[in-house]
């Protein structure tokens, strides 16, 4: 039996029948595994730590994200990698960038990473799931999710029919294909299972996204879904006009979902607020059709915001992310953790929680979480990496090597702008913990 998703997008300019055709991707009716939980993994781009109020932030009124995370478990330091590419490959795959090859934005190996490795949507169909891509693809963006395991998806992309603008960085020889051929948020390119979204200038992408989302969960399957949503929020939009980044201006939308018609001015706390939005409304959606308490959300950074940390080889400022895992009916685990992670543990940790078994994870850096999660016995990794280049990073809980090769001691800290240089110092402790780092670096994150 197949199903078809049911939506009602209340954009002007959206066209429902685009969704509703589903081509290859029609969801199919298996024997679910009960003890499965769905998962959702949600992205967000270019957002550091430190703008979320339960890591000390500014203030932004974020209601949602602050209860999942006092219900939830807040990773007080969870690394991505230093640019978005470079960390969507290693979430794929589990892989550090020695062995994914994705070292940086414009640096990537010449075959697709899909069919050189094992990676996200393969292993959850392969663990009995349903699966859906919403959002930015960016990796291997010359391809669909359909492709690489994915069973439904909506992407942000050119296609052709589209008339809206570019985002103003495709050069016009490329046919505008790819993921700047098309703007993101106002007059958005969507494409849903190969077919185009026509869509009009008071369109905004992240809510085509999100009531995307809202149809698949309402979708009743024997099979438990896994959901994933690499946000652009809050990453910056290119405006053509003035010829440069700025934030996105936000829909304002009523309690219903509803379009009031105004616009809320783009800046880090609409950005952010917005997110909290999305959540709330992914929240009662699970709620109203009984899955909240068999499904697990992650909520993570692919790098450090824009302009403060994002590709700067400093201290963490360009890895340090939040992380906040949220499933009240299911993680035992509460409140701020010292556990040491990075975006490589994703993986591994989808696919142990899936109750699957695989070869394939010991081919792996990440390690998985799900035993810590579950509140199993569990043994924390000692120390964490990321990559940008030839600039290498390494960490253990108290002490840090960065990009640069400075030294700094962290301590209990989980904010970076309070860790101390400790490059120049004389301290033996200080020397030797230098070498170790280095050590481990050099055995473990091998330069190509």
């Amino acid at each position: 039996m197949k199903y078809i998703l049911k939506n009602s997008f209340p954009l002007a300019g959206v066209v429902p029948a685009a969704l509703l055709t589903l081509g290859s991707g029609n969801l199919y009716c298996s024997g679910r595994n009960s003890k499965a939980p769905n998962i959702i993994c949600i992205l967000l781009d270019d957002i550091s730590a430190i703008e979320f109020n339960v890591y000390n932030g500014p203030g932004i009124n974020t209601p949602v994200i602050d209860k999942i995370a006092k219900d939830g478990v807040i990773f007080g330091t969870a690394w991505s990698q230093p640019l978005c590419g470079p960390s969507r490959a290693t979430l794929l795959t589990g892989k550090y960038a020695h062995k994914n090859l994705h070292y940086s934005n414009s640096v990537f190996p010449e075959t697709s990473i899909f069919s050189s490795h094992y990676t996200l949507g393969k292993a959850m169909k392969d663990a009995g799931y349903n699966t859906a891509w919403f959002g930015k693809q960016h990796i291997d963006r010359h391809l669909n999710p359909s492709d690489f395991g994915f069973d439904y998806y909506v992407v942000a992309k050119y296609w052709d029919g589209y008339d809206g603008p570019a985002q103003g960085l495709e050069p016009v020889s490329t046919g505008r294909k790819g993921m700047y051929g098309a703007q993101w948020y106002r007059h958005p390119g969507l494409v849903a299972n190969g077919k185009g979204i026509p869509t009009g200038t008071d369109d905004f992408g992240p809510k085509i996204e999100l009531d995307s989302i809202l149809a698949y969960i309402g979708n009743k399957t024997d099979k438990p879904f896994f959901i994933h949503w690499p946000t652009n929020l809050p990453h910056h939009e290119y405006v053509g006009a003035t010829k440069s980044w700025e934030r996105p201006d936000i829909p304002e939308f009523d309690k219903s979902g509803k379009w009031t018609g105004r616009r809320i001015e783009g800046s880090m706390k609409s950005n952010i607020e917005y997110i909290d939005f999305a959540l709330g409304k992914i929240m009662d959606k699970l709620k109203e059709t009984n899955e909240i308490d068999n499904t697990i959300i992650f909520i993570m950074g692919d790098n450090g915001t824009a302009g403060y940390g994002k590709g700067k080889p400093e201290s963490e400022i360009a890895v340090h992310v939040p992380f906040i895992v949220y499933g009240p009916k299911i993680i035992k685990v509460k409140g701020m953790s010292d556990v040491l992670t990075d975006i490589s543990d994703f993986l591994p940790t989808f696919i142990d929680l899936a109750g699957f078994k695989t070869k394939q994870t010991k081919e792996m850096d990440g390690h998985s979480l799900a035993p810590y999660l579950l509140g199993k016995g569990f043994h924390p990794r000692q120390w964490i990496s990321a990559q940008l280049d030839s600039a290498r990073w390494l960490r253990t809980r108290e002490w840090l090597l960065d990009g640069k090769g400075d030294l700094w001691y962290c301590g209990k800290e989980f904010d970076e702008r309070k860790f101390i240089n400790m490059s120049k110092s004389e301290d033996r402790e200080a020397i030797n913990k230098r070498k170790e780092l280095q050590k481990l670096l050099d055995e473990n994150i091998h330069l190509q």
